[in-house]
C-alpha cells in the first residue's frame, strides 16, 4: 500500500499541475483574443471625411459648389476644368498632383459624385458665423440688445435636414453591408467603405435633392445660435444640434443620427488585432 504521506504529496503536485495548466490557459485564452467591438460610425465617418477634396487655393466653397454641378450633369468636367485652370489652381505638371488636381483631370462623373456626396455630408457641421446673422441694436429702454436674423438662419435648415436625412440612411446602408461578427483589419473596412460610399454617392445626391423640396414646405424653429452652438428643429419632429463636437440628429427625441447611434441603433463592427 502507497504510503498516505505520499498520496497527499502527489495529490497535491497534480492539483499544482492542473493549476498550472490553468493559468497557463488562461494567459492563452488571453493573447489569442484576435478582435474587438467597436462602434461603426466613426469609421464611416472618416473614410468619408477623407473623400472631401483639399483645396488651399482660392474660394473653397466656390470651387466644391463647382464640383457639384458636375455631380449633378449641370456641367461637364471639361468646362470646370477650364474655369479652375484659368483660376490658376491646378498644380503644374511638374508638381506631385495632389486629391483635387487628379479630381480635375478625370473625365468621368463618378469621382465628381462622391466628392461632391462628402463635402454635403461635412457642410452641415460647420456652424453658421454668429456675426452674419446677429446684430447689436438698442431695445426701448435704449439698453443695447442682440437681435437675430431668424429669416435667415431660417432659410439654412431644409437643406441641413435634407442632408442630415440623406446622410442618416447612407450610414445605415453601409454599416448594414459590414459584417458584424467576423473580424476584419482596418483596412479591409476602409477599402469596403470606400467602395461602398462611391457606389452610393450618386444615389445620395438624388435623395438629398428630393429631400430638401419636401423640406421647404416645412416649418423651423430656431433654439440657438452662439458661437460654437447652432440648434433647430421642423415641424416633422427633427432636430439638429450642431457642437464642435458633430452634428447630433434627434427625430421626436430618438437618437438617429450621432452619438454612435445610425437610425437610432448602434452598430458595431470587430476590428481583427495583429
Amino acid at each position: 500500500m502507497m504510503p498516505e504521506k505520499f498520496i497527499l504529496s502527489a495529490a497535491l503536485m497534480t492539483t499544482l499541475l492542473i493549476g498550472c495548466d490553468s493559468d497557463q490557459y488562461a494567459e492563452a485564452s488571453t493573447t489569442s483574443t484576435t478582435s474587438v467591438s467597436i462602434n461603426a460610425m466613426p469609421i464611416i465617418m472618416n473614410v468619408i471625411a477623407g473623400k472631401i477634396p483639399e483645396i488651399n487655393r482660392g474660394n473653397r466653397e466656390n470651387v466644391l459648389n463647382q464640383v457639384c454641378r458636375v455631380a449633378y450633369g449641370e456641367i461637364k468636367p471639361a468646362a470646370l476644368r477650364g474655369e479652375i485652370n484659368q483660376a490658376g489652381l491646378i498644380q503644374k505638371n511638374n508638381e506631385k498632383a495632389d486629391a483635387f488636381t487628379q479630381l480635375m483631370q478625370d473625365e468621368d462623373v463618378v469621382p465628381y459624385q462622391v466628392a461632391c456626396a462628402a463635402y454635403m455630408i461635412g457642410s452641415i457641421e460647420a456652424i453658421p458665423d454668429v456675426n452674419q446673422y446677429v446684430s447689436q441694436k438698442k431695445d426701448a429702454n435704449g439698453q443695447p440688445a442682440m437681435e437675430a436674423n431668424e429669416e435667415a438662419v431660417i432659410n439654412l435648415m431644409p437643406f441641413r435636414v435634407a442632408v442630415a436625412r440623406a446622410t442618416t440612411e447612407l450610414y445605415g446602408k453601409i454599416a448594414a453591408d459590414l459584417p458584424e461578427k467576423k473580424a476584419q483589419s482596418m483596412e479591409m473596412y476602409n477599402q469596403k467603405i470606400n467602395r461602398l460610399f462611391s457606389q452610393s454617392a450618386a444615389s445620395f445626391l438624388t435623395t438629398v435633392r428630393k429631400y430638401n423640396q419636401e423640406e421647404m414646405s416645412h416649418h423651423y424653429q430656431l433654439l440657438l445660435l452662439q458661437k460654437g452652438k447652432f440648434i433647430f428643429k421642423s415641424s416633422t419632429g427633427y432636430l439638429i444640434d450642431v457642437s464642435p463636437e458633430g452634428v447630433n440628429l434627434s427625430l421626436y427625441g430618438a437618437p438617429w443620427m450621432g452619438g454612435g447611434y445610425i437610425m437610432g441603433v448602434r452598430r458595431s463592427i470587430y476590428i481583427a488585432l495583429k
